[in-house]
């Protein structure tokens, strides 16, 4: 082989090289600003999760006018309708609850690969019984 037929083939293998590079790093970003996005509307429904379980401290669980703002706001937010339950709930607490379904639903569709844990919808909460009993 010439010296001018290994030095082409060298300059091939690097030009391949730094297109995979190049390929892999926008891959990544597409993932990143992907990820971000995604944890970004999560974010905007914890908020007003947050809000709720704060009131609940305080023992105030009314649904005024500018908690009905806030959800319809969040809305816009998500970029998403807000689920029924959620439209129709006539109280915090069980707006909390529609807004912990809605959250979960809009996980398993933003990161479906969530799935694949078996006790990813493990609703059980029931309190665990002292050893001996």
């Amino acid at each position: 082989m010439s010296v001018n037929m290994a030095a082409t083939r060298d300059s091939d293998l690097i030009a391949r090289a730094g297109r995979e590079i190049w390929e892999r790093r926008k891959v990544s970003l597409r993932r990143r600003l992907d990820g971000s996005a995604i944890r970004r509307r999560i974010s905007a429904i914890d908020s007003l999760i947050n809000l709720l379980e704060e009131r609940h401290l305080t023992g105030e669980r009314s649904f005024d006018r500018n908690l009905r703002q806030q959800l319809y706001g969040l809305e816009h937010e998500v970029g998403v309708p807000l689920p029924r339950k959620a439209v129709r709930a006539r109280n915090t607490v069980r707006l909390h609850a529609a807004l912990l379904d809605w959250q979960e639903t809009l996980l398993d569709a933003l990161r479906p690969e969530r799935l694949r844990f078996a006790d990813v919808h493990d609703t059980d909460w029931s309190t665990p019984t002292p050893l001996g009993w």
